[in-house]
């Protein structure tokens, strides 16, 4: 037979291991929710000042100098000392008029199709993999930039794994 102390203190236990991982759950929902919008601003505002320098008048010889020295400086964000571990996970490449790539970061996917909407869409590569793109038309230069982002979920798990580590970890703290 079980005292009452025991019961009550039981279910007060449970109770709050319940609300918290209530808590939690809804936690990592607002969590992704905001590390998305925070990813696709990222992604967008890259677009737009990639825009912005690629719109300098240039003569002819100077703009393909002008790729190639981005495409050199792009080619180069790998996971580094001084890069961020992130960094070879946002994409960028630009068209022109005829589909050809002009500029492209060495970690950008290669599409079946590029993406054609503007603005922001979901997409897959050759490899299959989930691709998260913003697409900014350039009408004064006839270029297309799109700068993308692997969605593979892997920014969330630093979240994840704290709230969980709460629950797992949580009645060891309450016991002492």
């Amino acid at each position: 037979m079980t005292s009452i102390r025991r019961r009550t203190l039981t279910l007060i236990i449970g109770l709050m291991l319940a609300g918290i991982a209530v808590i939690s759950v809804f936690n990592l929902h607002d969590s992704n929710h905001e590390i998305a919008e925070v990813y696709d601003a990222q992604l967008a505002r890259n677009a737009r000042l990639l825009q912005g320098v690629l719109r300098m008048p240039l003569a002819g010889k100077d703009q393909s100098e002008l790729y190639q020295a981005f495409n050199k400086a792009l080619g180069e964000a790998e996971p580094r000392v001084e890069g961020h571990p992130y960094e070879s996970k946002i994409a960028f490449q630009v068209w022109d008029r005829k589909g050809e790539v002009l500029v492209h970061t060495a970690s950008a996917p290669s599409f079946t199709v590029p993406p054609t909407k503007t603005g922001f869409s979901d997409v897959m590569d050759l490899n299959n993999r989930h691709w998260r793109a913003f697409l900014l038309e350039d009408k004064q230069n006839d270029l297309r930039i799109c700068g993308s982002g692997s969605a593979s979920g892997t920014m969330c798990v630093p979240i994840w794994w704290t709230a969980s580590c709460v629950i797992r970890c949580g009645p060891t703290f309450w016991a002492v």
